[in-house]
């Protein structure tokens, strides 16, 4: 079975597109040693020559300009990802699934909904109006809108309206 680490990759990548190991760490925030031995480690591990070194020039070999072509790809999906995941940080996104008895569904949804479709536009609201005790968690729900003191003992309430 392949070794799957991932151990060594960012300084292999960075190693290759900057074509130099001083270039690399200083990207990387990192020692020359430190990168120089993360390659040779990654080399090793896969029994493989990834750079032809001299004192004044770093090369990839054959395997390591396949390698570099086959991870790039895959890296910027990967940066891509984290790009997204970094901009949506602190602005509510996604889908917010929540339960409440049916004699509220008419009562709150609509004033509730279109304020907080307002706030937060980026959310999508599914809402399931069920009667019967439901766990939250089990359930795949965020979050569920109860009457009075029906709440699970291992829940948090948070009053919505004053009592009617």
């Amino acid at each position: 079975m392949a070794d799957t680490s991932f151990d060594g990759l960012k300084a292999f990548l960075t190693v290759a597109e900057l074509k130099s190991f001083t270039a690399a760490a200083t990207r990387l925030d990192v020692t020359t040693t430190a990168v120089s031995k993360a390659v040779k480690l990654l080399e090793l591990r896969h029994d493989v020559v990834l750079f032809q070194r001299t004192t004044r020039h770093v090369a990839l070999t054959e395997a390591g300009a396949t390698l570099f072509a086959s991870l790039r790809t895959a890296v910027d999906q990967i940066d891509d990802a984290f790009s997204a995941l970094h901009a949506s940080r602190g602005r509510p996104s996604g889908t917010l699934r929540l339960t409440m008895p049916r004699a509220l569904g008419a009562l709150l949804i609509k004033p509730l909904t279109v304020q907080y479709r307002r706030m937060c536009p980026d959310v999508a609201i599914d809402i399931s109006l069920d009667d019967s005790a439901v766990d939250l968690v089990a359930s795949g729900f965020d979050a569920g809108i109860r009457l009075g003191e029906a709440v699970a003992q291992d829940m948090v309430a948070v009053r919505l309206t004053p009592d009617r």
